[in-house]
Order: structure tokens, then C-alpha cells, then sequence
């Protein structure tokens, strides 16, 4: 099943020596989350804001859409493809 959201999320990401953005770790609704693989990554717009979105599988395989805006600093959870 999907749900989509549009919530703000705590992560933990590693930049590297290639300014390479890799999501580690989030924390949603008091929950941490482990990211297992980065499956798809893709940038898109908003105003002047560039969004990147990375499309991340957890230990559970549940799949989930995450965002960071690179102008206000803020990630975001926007879906969850959940297993089962």
C-alpha cells in the first residue's frame, strides 16, 4: 500500500568528496529509520529551490519517497510504500 505525506523528518546523510548526497538515517514520528539502499535519486524545483529526492529501502523493504530542499535545509517524508 502507498500513503503520501508531506512531513518534515530528522536525517543523518553523508556528503562525499565528490559532493555526493547519501541519506544514512532518518527519524520519523519517533522512529529511526536505517536506510539499506538508495534506490533512484532525482532533483526537481520549487520557485527557486531545488528539491533532491531519493527513492530509499529500509531493513523491512518497505520503500519510501524522501526530500531535502537545498534552500530552506529541510527534508521531508513525502511517501511510504509499506511491504505486505
Amino acid at each position: 500500500m502507498i500513503y503520501e505525506f508531506d512531513e518534515r523528518i530528522e536525517l543523518a546523510a553523508l556528503f562525499g568528496p565528490t559532493a555526493k548526497l547519501r541519506p544514512l538515517w532518518f527519524v520519523w514520528k519517533g522512529a529511526k529509520y536505517f536506510i539499506r539502499d538508495v534506490t533512484y535519486y532525482w532533483t526537481t524545483s520549487s520557485g527557486e529551490a531545488v528539491i533532491h529526492h531519493f527513492s530509499v529501502k529500509d531493513a523491512s523493504g518497505n520503500l519510501f519517497e524522501i526530500g531535502y530542499n537545498a534552500q530552506t535545509l529541510v527534508w521531508k517524508l513525502f511517501k511510504l510504500e509499506a511491504e505486505g
